[in-house]
């Protein structure tokens, strides 16, 4: 029987079927015939989707054999780190470190496959320091492994916010890849060069490059359709970006990537609550806190998704769930990516600290000028506008974010502070802020608001109609919607802070609502104001 299998082996070999040759080879325990059909110098089997299958073959072949092929043996080691079997590979990765003192291109290679470990681990700082190991060790002419080197270390960068010396790094990475045919690094390294182009507020030209990377990669590199989902939901492209983020966590669950599944339902609650379909938030949401709690996700991703956690809390006027959320984002502020650096300051905002906030939003906003990135630029005027003590302030900072975020067609980054920021709005237009854009983005803001609270009376039919309210109250209300504070108010009406409050919490009781803000809105309804 073994001569048989492998005579199989070898008309298989023969005939270009390498899986049916290495099977048969295996079978037969003909571990050098198996050896030399599994070693892929070009490494086209370690890609999403083969891995697996890799690493299965490569567990039958025992491992004093593996040991003597120590370019096998290091991909043995990747396809391990792949599929999260850390100690295994750091195992191996010892034993090749051992016996490659002489052998500085194969250094190489095992400090790329640590790195990815590192990565895998949030150990975000580890994986840079490894990433620029292995370069300084890695040959010339190891495009492969070079080109994943840059890649990863500018990723490292690209999640720092430090977009000029990341980007060399992804261009060099992008044309290695490119030139070796390896479309998935080539995509990959497309993908974050577009992410760069976002980052620096050209919408349009994102668009282009996440489409150029997705037509490389095709359906191996499941991030890609993480970062472009989110050029979509900006444009207020709700279905399309559904579709994208739908298409993610199919991929996931195929690559088996549980932190972009994570991430996928998250983007996907997101939408839902764009398009006010409450079932589809609370099932997507809950997919994405049960996966986060999974043992082994990588700290990274836990740091997005209680950013995004906190903001979804901020959004709905949940001010426990905030305060809860606030406190997962303080545990992971060590590896949150540059581009959600406005979230803790967001959450400051939500939680009263307005002057704090406003401090360090100015130091951010300093950083963003210096880089020339518009959309952080965008989302920190937001922020100030939340966070200025006078409407006066509040209208500058908004006016500034309206015309940076006109030409590329900014949407969600306003619409999602729209009860906030819509008497702002109404005030920008009424000066003629760019009418055209404010009142486009006000028309989005108010349908949605109209849409919430029909779905809240279908779910609370029996609610019964508002008490009176008194002169006092309405003249309170009526402040209330220009934007002003209690404080503020008191001042205005020559009465104490105090008054303002009872006349709130009176205002808020008669309207049935759950705060100042949905009082607002359901007072418009009722053209109370």
């Amino acid at each position: 029987m073994p001569l048989l299998h492998q005579r199989a082996s070898q008309w298989y070999e023969e005939h270009s079927l390498p899986d049916d040759a290495i099977h048969h080879a295996l079978v037969a325990r003909d571990w050098e015939r198996a050896v030399r059909l599994l070693y892929d110098p070009d490494e086209k089997r370690i890609q999403p989707g083969q891995t697996v299958t890799l690493l299965n073959w490569l567990k039958v072949v025992p491992e004093e054999v593996l040991r003597t092929h120590p370019r096998l043996y290091s991909q043995f080691a990747l396809v391990l780190g792949d599929t999260r079997q850390f100690d295994a590979a750091e195992a191996v990765l010892g034993y090749l470190e051992q016996t490659a003192l002489d052998d500085a291109n194969l250094q190489g290679e095992i400090a790329i496959t640590r790195a990815n470990i590192a990565q895998n681990h949030g150990d975000f700082y580890q994986a840079a320091e490894l990433s620029r190991k292995a370069l300084s060790l890695l040959a010339p002419d190891n495009l492969r492994a070079r080109s994943r080197a840059c890649y990863l270390q500018g990723f490292m960068l690209w999640e720092r916010g430090l977009f000029k010396e990341a980007e060399p790094l992804l261009t060099e990475a992008y044309e290695g890849a490119l030139q070796l045919g390896d479309h998935i690094y080539a995509g990959a390294s497309a993908n974050f060069l577009a992410a760069i182009v976002w980052q620096r507020g050209r919408l349009r030209r994102a668009d282009e490059l996440w489409r150029h990377a997705i037509g490389l990669a095709e359906y191996a590199l499941h991030p890609l359709a993480s970062l472009s989902n989110c050029i979509l939901y900006e444009w207020n492209d709700l279905e399309a970006a559904a579709r994208a983020q739908q298409q993610l966590i199919e991929l996931s669950k195929l690559t088996g990537s549980l932190e972009f599944s994570v991430i996928g339902y998250f983007f996907l609650a997101q939408t839902r609550r764009a398009q006010g379909d409450i079932a589809g938030t609370t099932a997507a949401i809950e997919m994405s806190d049960e996966l986060a709690q999974i043992p082994g996700v990588a700290r990274y991703c836990r740091a997005r998704h209680a950013a995004f956690r906190a903001m979804l809390a901020i959004w709905q006027d949940d001010p426990a769930a905030t305060a809860h959320w606030r406190t997962q984002v303080l545990k992971y502020v060590d590896v949150m990516p540059f581009w959600l650096c406005h979230v803790p300051y967001r959450i400051m905002i939500a939680c009263g600290e307005k002057e704090a906030a406003a401090e360090q939003l100015e130091a951010l906003h300093e950083r963003a000028a210096q880089d020339d990135l518009q959309t952080v630029l965008i989302r920190t005027r937001v922020c100030q506008t939340l966070a200025a003590p006078t409407p006066a302030e509040a209208l500058t900072f908004l006016a500034e974010a309206l015309k940076m975020g006109q030409p590329e067609g900014f949407i969600r980054t306003f619409v999602d502070e729209g009860r906030l920021l819509a008497p702002l709005l109404r005030k920008a237009l009424s000066q003629g802020i760019t009418p055209e854009y404010t009142g486009k983005l006000l028309n989005i803001i108010e349908a949605e608001e109209r849409q919430r609270r029909a779905m809240n009376r279908e779910a609370t039919p029996s609610v019964p109609p508002p008490g009176p309210l008194s002169e006092r109250e309405l003249e309170v209300l009526r402040l209330m919607a220009a934007g002003l504070s209690n404080r503020q108010i008191a001042e205005k009406l020559f009465i104490t802070t105090g008054t303002v409050k009872s006349h709130v919490h009176n205002i808020i009781e008669k309207l049935y609502a759950q705060g100042r803000t949905q009082a607002i809105s359901q007072a418009r309804d009722l053209k109370l104001i």
